[in-house]
C-alpha cells in the first residue's frame, strides 16, 4: 500500500488509423498482494492498422494486460523492481513482433517508493518544484526501469511517445503548476485530440498528497480564579497543566514561559497601605506590558524563522530538480551497464557533471553528499576509471653512471632502453627485473631509434638500420625520403617513411632483410607526416601528433569509432602486440593511460600524477603490469580491467 494519498487522472487519444491506446489502473483486492506488490498503473499504445476492428483492439489490449498481470502479480519470487521489469520484458518480447510500434509503460506505488518501467518509446516524468525531470525515456532497443521516493505534491506522469509529441515540456510545466490531475487532463485533452496522428497518445497523471492520520486533541484544564479580597491577593496558585510527551515548538515554549511568569506575579502577596498609590492597578499594567512584550518577541521570532525557512525552501527548489535528475541518471546507468555500456557511461558522466556543478555552486545537502559517494563507488565499475599509486619497477640511475633513458620498447618478455648520450642499450627481463647492458659505444654511433625481436637489437642511424648485438652490422641501407620510424615484427622490419607517407616492409631471414615493399594496399595513400608513435600486432596502429588514432589491416584502413571521455588531450605513445588483448595509449597531459579493445571500444583508463612526466610505455598483461618511463625510472601500474 502507498504511504501517500493518490489522486489520478487519465487521457487517451482518439483511436484510428494512426493507432490506439489503453490505460490500466489496478489495486489487488487481496491485502497480502496489495501490501507486497502495490498498486499498478499501465499505458499501452500501438501504431494504427486500418483493417483492425475496435473489438480486436480491445481484445489485444486485454491480452497484453492479462500477460502483464500474470507475470507481475503471479510471480512473487523476485523483488518489485525486478518483477516489474521482467514482466515488461516478457510482454514486449511476446507482442512486439506482431504489433507495430508497441509501447508499454508501467509504474507501481508501494509504500514510499515508486517503481517504473518502460519500453518501445514510453516515458515516465516527474514534476517537482516547478521543474519537469525525466525518469525513463525508453526506445525500441529494450526495457528500462527505475525507482525513487516521491514527495508530497509531486506529479508523476506515465505517457506514450505520441502524447509526448502532442504536449511540449513547456506546456507540461505551465499546466501542472498549481493544478490537480483532473484539471491538467482537461488542459491536455484539446492538444491531443486536435492531432490526427495522436491515436496512440495516452497519459496517466498522478499526484502524491499527504497521508491522512488521526490527530490527538488535548483539552487544557481551566484554571480556577479566586475572588480578590480588599487589600490582599489570594496566595493560592493555579492548577498546573498536564505534561505533553512531545517536545514543544519554540513559540509554544515561549507562550508557556509567559503564562508561568504571569502566574508568579499573581501569587505574590501585596499589601495596600493608606496614603500609597494603587499597587493593584500598577501590577496589572506591568503584567500586561510583560505579556505584550513576550507576545511581540514570539511574533518576531516566528517571522524570522518563517523568512529563513522560506529562503531555505526557495534555495532547495532551485537545485532539487537537477539533483533528482542526477540521482535517476546514476540509477539508470547502473541498470543499463550490462546491456548498453556506452549509454550507461553517458548517463553516469551526466550525473557526475551535475553533482560537480552543484558542489561548485556551494549547495549543501545530505542527498548531494550521498550521491557523490555513490558516484565514486560506481566510477570503476561503469567508467572503468582507476586512480592508482605507481610502484618503482627499476631505478635505471643505479645501473650505470650517467645513464639516460631516451627510448623504451618491448619484445615479448624483454624491454629495451636506448641511452643516446651514453651510446648503449639496456635489456630488462620483465618477469625477474634482471638487467644487462647488451650494446655499447663500440656498436652504436648516433642512434635515433630502436627496434628488437627475438632478443636481437637494432638502432636507426643516418646510414640505415644497424644490428648491434655482439658486433655492428648494417642490415638495411638508408634510401628514405624523410624522417622514419622503425618497428620489428614477426621477423620482418617495418619502416614508416614520413616523407613519402609509405610503410615499407623488409622481409627478414636469419641474417639479412630484403628490399622494402610498400605494405599499404594499392590506392591507400594516408598522410603519415604527423605520425609520432606506432605499434604492430598483425595490424598496424598509428598515433598522430593531432591525437588521431588509425588502424590498418592487410594494408587497408579500418575505421574506428573511438569514444573516450574526456577526449585524448595530447597523447604521445600507443602500444600493443599480438599477445595483448587491448591497445594502450599514453596521455601525459591528462595524467592517464587509456585502454580500448581492438575493435576500438573503450575499456578503462588509469590515472596517476607520475604519468604527467612519462615518455615511454610498455605493457605485459601476463604480469598484470603497465610500465612507464619517467626520467631514469621505470614505474609500474597494476592492471585491473582484465
Amino acid at each position: 500500500m502507498s504511504e501517500f494519498s493518490i489522486s489520478s487522472a487519465k487521457l487517451t487519444g482518439n483511436p484510428g488509423a494512426s493507432g490506439w491506446s489503453q490505460i490500466h489502473d489496478f489495486s489487488p483486492p487481496e491485502v497480502e498482494k496489495l501490501t507486497s506488490r502495490g498498486r499498478l498503473f499501465a499505458v499501452i499504445a500501438v501504431k494504427g492498422d486500418e483493417g483492425e476492428e475496435e473489438v480486436e483492439t480491445l481484445n489485444t489490449g486485454r491480452e497484453i494486460l492479462a500477460r502483464l498481470h500474470e507475470e507481475y502479480f503471479g510471480k512473487t519470487d523476485v523483488t518489485v523492481f525486478n518483477g516489474l521489469k521482467r514482466a515488461l520484458e516478457i510482454v514486449y518480447k511476446e507482442f512486439s513482433g506482431n504489433l507495430e510500434g508497441l509501447e508499454v509503460g508501467a509504474c507501481v506505488l508501494l509504500g514510499d517508493t515508486v517503481y517504473s518501467s518502460a519500453c518501445g518509446g514510453a516515458e515516465a516524468l516527474v514534476f517537482r518544484g516547478g521543474m519537469v525531470a525525466p525518469i525513463l525515456k525508453s526506445t525500441k532497443d529494450g526495457v528500462i526501469a527505475a525507482s525513487g521516493h516521491p514527495k508530497t505534491g509531486d506529479f508523476l506522469l506515465l505517457l506514450t511517445s505520441p502524447f509526448a509529441k502532442s504536449v511540449s515540456d513547456v506546456k507540461l510545466k505551465e499546466t501542472l503548476k498549481g493544478a490537480t490531475p483532473e484539471r491538467a487532463v482537461e488542459e491536455f485533452a484539446p492538444l491531443v485530440h486536435a492531432k490526427d496522428d495522436a491515436g496512440g497518445a495516452a497519459a496517466v497523471v498522478l499526484q502524491f498528497g499527504e497521508k491522512e492520520e488521526p490527530v490527538a486533541v488535548i483539552s487544557p484544564n481551566t484554571e480556577g480564579v479566586e475572588e480578590e479580597t480588599e487589600g490582599v491577593v489570594s496566595e493560592e496558585t493555579a492548577e498546573e497543566l498536564p505534561e505533553v510527551s512531545q517536545p514543544k515548538p519554540l513559540t509554544k515554549r515561549l507562550s508557556s514561559f509567559g503564562a508561568a511568569f504571569g502566574r508568579k506575579l499573581q501569587e505574590r502577596k501585596l499589601y495596600i497601605r493608606k496614603g500609597e498609590v494603587d499597587v493593584e492597578e500598577s501590577r496589572k499594567k506591568k503584567t500586561a506590558f510583560t505579556v505584550a512584550a513576550l507576545l511581540l518577541g514570539i511574533l518576531i521570532v516566528s517571522i524570522v524563522f518563517g523568512i529563513r525557512q522560506r529562503a531555505v525552501n526557495e534555495r532547495v527548489a532551485r537545485y532539487e530538480p537537477r539533483l533528482m535528475e542526477a540521482q535517476h541518471q546514476l540509477e539508470e546507468a547502473r541498470n543499463l551497464f550490462s546491456l548498453n555500456p556506452e549509454r550507461a557511461r553517458e548517463l553516469f558522466s551526466l550525473s557526475a557533471q551535475t553533482v560537480d556543478s552543484l558542489i561548485a555552486e556551494g549547495v549543501e545537502d545530505e542527498r548531494l553528499e550521498s550521491l557523490r559517494t555513490e558516484i565514486e563507488k560506481s566510477r570503476q565499475e561503469i567508467l572503468g576509471e582507476f586512480a592508482l599509486e605507481t610502484e618503482l619497477f627499476i631505478d635505471l640511475s643505479i645501473l650505470a653512471d650517467g645513464l639516460t633513458a631516451d627510448a623504451l620498447i618491448a619484445d615479448s618478455e624483454y624491454a629495451y632502453i636506448l641511452d643516446k648520450t651514453g651510446r648503449r642499450i639496456v635489456e630488462i627481463a620483465l618477469d625477474t627485473k634482471r638487467t644487462e647492458v647488451i650494446a655499447g659505444p663500440t656498436q652504436i654511433q648516433d642512434a635515433s631509434g630502436l627496434a628488437s625481436y627475438a632478443q636481437r637489437a637494432f638502432v636507426l642511424e643516418d646510414d640505415g638500420i644497424i644490428e648491434v648485438i655482439d658486433q655492428r652490422r648494417t642490415v638495411i641501407e638508408n634510401d628514405w625520403e624523410g624522417d622514419v620510424l622503425v618497428h620489428a615484427y614477426a621477423g620482418n622490419m617495418y619502416v614508416l617513411d614520413k616523407g613519402s607517407s609509405e610503410i615499407l616492409r623488409h622481409a627478414g631471414s636469419d641474417l639479412a632483410f630484403g628490399n622494402g615493399n610498400n605494405w599499404l594496399a594499392p590506392g591507400i595513400t594516408p598522410d603519415l607526416s604527423r605520425v609520432i608513435s606506432w605499434s604492430i600486432d598483425g595490424s598496424i596502429w598509428i598515433l598522430t601528433s593531432t591525437g588521431n588514432i588509425e588502424k590498418y589491416t592487410l594494408g587497408n584502413s579500418q575505421p574506428l569509432d573511438l569514444s573516450i571521455s574526456p577526449p585524448l588531450e595530447n597523447p604521445t605513445k600507443i602500444y600493443t602486440n599480438e599477445e595483448l588483448n587491448y591497445v594502450y595509449v599514453l596521455d601525459p597531459a591528462s595524467k592517464r593511460v587509456v585502454v580500448f579493445d581492438k575493435d576500438g571500444e573503450y575499456k578503462a583508463q588509469y590515472t596517476a600524477d607520475e604519468i604527467s612526466g612519462a615518455t615511454g610505455l610498455v605493457v605485459t598483461e601476463e604480469e598484470n603490469k603497465m610500465i612507464i618511463l619517467v626520467g631514469e625510472r621505470l614505474l609500474s601500474i597494476e592492471i585491473r580491467h582484465l
